[in-house]
């Protein structure tokens, strides 16, 4: 590969000649981003299972002559690359878990596949800039929230900031994002287990109605914006014979990170009720790392912006009531997490439509002009200073996607 002298003083100029260089150079790197994504999208391995993604990734990274590692922490599914050896270190972050049941419904696929397309640029011109990039391949995003023990763990010490893209019906710069928690909830009745109608005990069904019902109610007690989800995930028993236990997953959105233990408890005492009402046997407990809000970066921000806008890609100024677990990092250093549009709407994320718009042509272009803008983003942030990213200003970031 061909790689110009480094850049002593990387000025405006200098920056848009580089950035004008990716964009020419986004052609060359479509067919293997498109393959690579394709290839994920077919797997669909859910979380804990990704070592098909993963070695599809190592082998597109291998092929640059970067320094390539298997696995990531305690996570045999993860990966990392890095080229360059400059002071600036970003983090370009890929997801390649799907849905369990409905495969690529979130479009992971497409977030791999612009953040190898960013890395794959960059690696072109690292050498003209004073740079490091690493690419992470981050397993067990959709469940497990494997970024808040990467983090914890210290895989991303040294890294300066941090940038994903993910697709989505519509375009948002700099969404405000909520901070998840899930849990599994279980019930057992007290019941012998046998249908008949001498029995006046209260089913596991009849219970989890009650409870359904108090669920649906208790975003009214909450913050504003709260969110509660539910999904029954087994039941015992048959048709001939009542079920004696039933488990569903249940999640929490909540706007503000102190706005989750008020939610946390409202969800015990409304399972502890509700035992009481139905005398079943109600258990709530946490099913994976809590995951914090997103605090998106408006220094990176407002570069992407531009860079994204300059590439034709659109953007409106709207909440996503979604969660990542790239929020953990968010809380340490600059990070950026914008959805791009690859034009499915009404269909949305986690809508099982979602994973056949996020294997088409009109979704790998924009994957391939997502890549684009994040790489030339990272160019910007060695233009303008590493410094001028440090606003303490999360309120900001919310207002810039409310106006």
């Amino acid at each position: 590969m061909n790689r110009k002298p480094r850049l002593s003083n990387l000025s405006s100029a200098n920056a848009g000649r580089v950035k004008a260089e990716l964009i020419a150079d986004r052609a060359a790197v479509r067919t293997e981003c498109g393959q690579v994504s394709h290839t994920i999208h077919k797997l669909a391995e859910v979380a804990g299972s990704e070592y098909g993604s993963r070695d599809c990734m190592i082998e597109a990274v291998s092929r640059l002559g970067c320094r390539v590692t298997q696995g990531l922490g305690s996570y045999e599914t993860g990966m990392s690359a890095t080229t360059g050896t400059g002071g600036l270190h970003v983090a370009l972050m890929a997801e390649y878990d799907a849905l369990p049941g409905i495969g690529h419904a979130c479009g992971h696929n497409l977030v791999s596949g612009a953040s190898l397309a960013a890395f794959m640029l960059l690696t072109r011109v690292v050498d003209q800039i004073d740079l490091k990039v690493t690419l992470f391949g981050t397993p067990s995003e959709e469940i497990g929230a494997a970024k808040v023990d990467l983090v914890e763990s210290g895989v991303f010490d040294g890294v300066d900031f941090a940038m994903m893209v993910h697709p989505a019906p519509i375009g948002v710069d700099a969404p405000r994002m909520a901070a998840l928690a899930r849990y599994q909830v279980s019930i057992e009745s007290a019941a012998s287990g046998h249908s008949s109608f001498y029995s006046s005990d209260v089913t596991v069904s009849e219970a989890w109605h009650v409870l359904a019902t108090g669920l649906g109610l208790l975003p009214r007690q909450l913050p504003p914006g709260t969110i509660v989800d539910w999904e029954v995930l087994s039941t015992s028993g048959s048709a001939a014979v009542q079920a004696r236990r039933l488990e569903a997953d249940v999640i929490l959105r909540v706007w503000e990170d102190s706005h989750f233990q008020a939610a946390a408890e409202a969800l015990a005492a409304t399972c502890g009720a509700v035992a009481t009402i139905t005398r079943t046997k109600i258990e709530c407990s946490a099913a994976q790392r809590f995951m914090p809000a997103m605090r998106q970066n408006v220094g990176l921000a407002r570069l992407w912006q531009g860079n994204r806008a300059a590439l034709g890609m659109t953007s409106q100024t709207v909440p996503f009531p979604a969660a990542t677990d790239l929020g953990a990092l968010s809380l340490r250093i600059p990070c950026l997490h914008p959805y791009f549009s690859i034009g499915c709407w009404p269909v949305k994320n986690h809508d099982p439509e979602f994973a056949q718009a996020a294997v088409s042509e009109r979704a790998h272009s924009a994957m391939v002009n997502a890549g684009t803008a994040m790489a030339m983003t990272v160019v910007d942030v060695a233009a303008v200073g590493y410094p001028n990213l440090h606003e303490k200003n999360y309120t900001e970031s919310n207002s810039m996607q409310r106006s």
